[in-house]
């Protein structure tokens, strides 16, 4: 794939696990004695009477048992809270950012320690944000004009062939969407990306939306549901951090019932959206597709 094969595209808004067992002589021999296997049979079960209770599990390489376990509780704790009270301070584009040259210094000393002694590329940062950017445009195409959608880009399905063209293998998790689902993952993602309502009008067209793709929650509250679509689809925020907050919205509500369509495009936007957070970058997979959604409800109006 490369940018030129797609479309033109529309401009973009800001075990189970067996045993099994050989018989041996000895063990035939037993099973054709019957006193001797009911000697045995008494040994061992006087032997597990004696035998010491199993320890306690601890944590490896803990000296003692439930005090080691809090404190490295205690200790997680206290580490998330000190992350999250970094991230609320600074903002978490900017902490990608100073990632990002950390990583950036990294690779420029790489490729030049490797220049003399290797022939294989390392790719800048810039480029592999490139690549992933157009990735995510194939799939938000893919959601609307291809026949089936796949919902496992992860990065062993992701290759880098020669003459920098991209590889995407493996299309073993797919799912044809119906004109139906596509009309509403496609308003979802427009009423994700609609940026110029308050937020109260906006967060109850994106509940309607979200319910409308055929999810069903236990209380049908609007306010899980939209932020719920967020968590989806959208850039990630310190709030995610926020265990109070989280503990709050999910006990609020629960999803019942979640259309395979719409957990297959939620599952691609999470791995997408990861892989370029592993570079520092922080992008919305709505208005990654939401050209692509506007561009395909307008060749299907809907029929009133």
């Amino acid at each position: 794939l490369a940018a030129n094969d797609l479309p033109e595209s529309p401009p973009s808004p800001s075990s189970s696990s067996a045993t099994s067992s050989a018989a041996t002589p000895a063990t035939l021999a037993d099973a054709a004695t019957p006193t001797t296997t009911a000697t045995a049979a008494t040994t061992t079960s006087t032997a597990a009477a004696d035998a010491p209770p199993p320890p306690t599990p601890r944590l490896p390489g803990a000296p003692g048992g439930r005090k080691t376990q809090d404190l490295v509780v205690n200790s997680n704790s206290r580490l998330l809270g000190a992350v999250r009270w970094v991230l609320s301070f600074i903002g978490l584009d900017f902490s990608l950012r100073v990632f990002g040259w950390l990583a950036e210094t990294k690779l420029w000393l790489q490729r030049l320690v490797t220049r003399k002694s290797s022939t294989d590329r390392i790719f800048s940062k810039s480029e592999l944000q490139e690549i992933l950017h157009l990735v995510l445009e194939v799939h938000g195409f893919e959601l609307f004009f291809s026949p089936y959608f796949n919902g496992d880009p992860h990065p062993g399905n992701i290759l880098m062939m020669e003459g920098d063209r991209i590889g995407l293998i493996d299309f073993g998790q797919c799912v044809a969407l119906s004109e139906q689902d596509k009309r509403g993952v496609a308003e979802l993602l427009l009423a994700l990306t609609d940026d110029k309502a308050d937020r109260k009008a906006a967060d109850a067209r994106i509940a309607k939306a979200f319910f409308d793709t055929g999810i069903r929650t236990k209380n049908s509250d609007p306010d899980f549901a939209a932020a719920l679509a967020k968590l989806m689809f959208c850039r990630l925020t310190a709030d995610v951090l926020d265990r109070q907050k989280m503990h709050a919205l999910f006990t609020s509500d629960k999803v019942d019932y979640f259309p395979m369509h719409v957990m297959m495009a939620y599952r691609t936007s999470m791995l997408l959206r990861g892989l370029c957070l592993v570079l520092q970058e922080n992008v919305s997979t709505a208005h990654a597709w939401a050209p692509w959604a506007e561009k395909w409800l307008k060749a299907h109006p809907a029929i009133e």
